[in-house]
Parts: C-alpha cells; structure tokens; sequence
C-alpha cells in the first residue's frame, strides 16, 4: 500500500510541473497574442481548466501524505505493542 501512495505522490508532482508548464506557456502566448473576444474566452478557458487540474492534483498530493501519514502510523503502533526481546 506505501508504494501506491508514492506513486501518487511522484504523479503528483510531475502533474504540477505539467501544469506549471502550460500555465507558462499560456501567459507567455498571451501576451504575444492580439487579443479578441473569442482569443480572450480561450485563453481565460484554458487558464481555468490549468487552475481546476492544479487544485485537484493538490488534492491527489494531499491524500498520498496523509496515506502515508497513517500507515506509518500503524507501523509504530504495531511495533510498539510488540514484546521486547
């Protein structure tokens, strides 16, 4: 189950340079772009769709911390019962 977690997390950090990257990118061609109304609509279309994948990636980034947290949680209160020898 550790190793599902972080998978999740090194997913999760390569979906942030992803999007890190395109959000960029789309501020850079936004600035180089003459702006219309519908070049306006696709440009604040795709920043919202960066900024909705960004916080559910945050949300996949938080879940495998706490997954983490937990289970080493129950390796400590495992062992810990455990006789000395």
């Amino acid at each position: 189950m550790e190793e599902t977690e972080k998978t999740a997390e090194i997913i999760a950090h390569e979906l942030n340079n992803i999007f890190m990257t395109i959000g960029l990118s789309l501020e850079m061609l936004s600035e180089r772009v003459a702006h219309d109304e519908t070049t306006g609509r696709l440009f604040a279309a795709a920043r919202h769709g960066i900024e909705r994948g960004a916080k559910l990636n945050q949300q996949l980034l938080a879940f495998s911390r706490c997954q983490l947290d937990q289970s080493s949680a129950t390796q400590v209160t495992t062992h810990a019962g455990d006789p000395v020898l």
